[in-house]
């Protein structure tokens, strides 16, 4: 379970701005949703606002280093190229292109890696996700706030 002080540092990094809008929150083994990407992308516009726009380097590092998990589903559908909201992808930070590793599945969804990057899996894999709010969440099903 996450303490007070580390709830407190999640909304810390929130609030200053170095994680501007991306739900985070600790991951229970226990109580961790798995979901595919579109079942992902449903929950967090049900219960927040999307699944997780990431939009900078800064807001790549800041959501790699509160994860618990690696593989997060972020909302990027890749073969649009744009991310699930529909705006159009501006930062990016795909591992294939950075290493030169090329692999590719049909469609193509997108998570946040060990490495700090991103890469495509298929989008039914079951996988841990990032919700964008304006609360603290990582896609659990018990919430501190």
């Amino acid at each position: 379970m996450i303490n007070h002080s580390t709830f407190t540092s999640l909304s810390s990094a929130v609030l200053s701005g170095s994680l501007t809008g991306i739900a985070l929150l600790h991951q229970n083994a226990k109580s961790r949703l798995l979901f595919s990407w579109g079942d992902a992308l449903t929950y967090c516009r049900t219960h927040y606002t999307d699944l997780a726009l990431i939009e900078s380097a800064k807001e790549n590092t800041a959501a790699y280093n509160l994860q618990e998990n690696i593989g997060n589903w972020i909302g990027l559908f890749r073969s649009t190229g744009k991310w699930s909201d529909n705006r159009t992808v501006a930062f990016t930070a795909w591992y294939h292109e950075l290493s030169g590793y090329k692999i590719y599945h049909e469609p193509f969804c997108a998570a946040q890696n060990v490495h700090n990057t991103w890469e495509v899996f298929s989008c039914q894999e079951r996988r841990p996700f990032y919700c964008q709010g304006n609360t603290l969440y990582t896609g659990t099903s018990s919430a501190l706030l």
